[in-house]
């Protein structure tokens, strides 16, 4: 699912996308290789960044080693560019946070908030404002407890 970085420090930055829709072999290879060259020259007031990540067919995330850089502000905002720019490519949205992702064992679902989130009752759901890897054995959440728990259980 999400796992955590080796000898990354627990305050290390956390970014998380649930992507539109499942992304087919070829895609994911695509976004893999788009992410890792991005990842491998991710700079930092021209200090290069010690990164990582991983992709699903329904999550990105991506991570920096907070031991080493500090993303700062214009690096954040190049990661936004780059995800914005794999948007535009694949025609896939990452950044709509009104997507919900639960898991079923090692199966992720997604849902998005407008459609179906009666699906999610007794599910546990990707809590979109972790932002640490320290958080991520965390990371999933009852859907009781998420943002849109008045939704799923109207």
């Amino acid at each position: 699912m999400i796992s955590v970085p080796q000898n990354y420090a627990p305050h290390s930055k956390l970014w998380l996308f649930i992507i539109g829709h499942e992304l087919n072999s070829k895609q994911l290879q695509w976004v893999h290789e788009q992410l890792l060259q991005f990842t491998s020259s991710w700079k930092a007031h021209n200090i290069p960044l010690q990164a990582t990540f991983e992709i699903t067919n329904r999550l990105v995330w991506l991570s920096v080693n907070a031991n080493t850089e500090n993303a700062s502000g214009c690096s954040i905002d190049g990661l936004y560019r780059k995800i914005a720019e794999i948007e535009k490519e694949t025609n896939i949205v990452f950044t709509d946070k009104m997507w919900l992702l639960s898991k079923d064992g090692q199966c992720l679902h997604a849902v998005h908030h407008a459609t179906q989130l009666h699906k999610l009752q007794n599910q546990q759901v990707l809590d979109l404002s972790i932002s640490t890897i320290a958080q991520i054995p965390q990371a999933f959440i009852p859907s009781g407890n998420c943002w849109a728990k008045s939704k799923i259980y109207s």
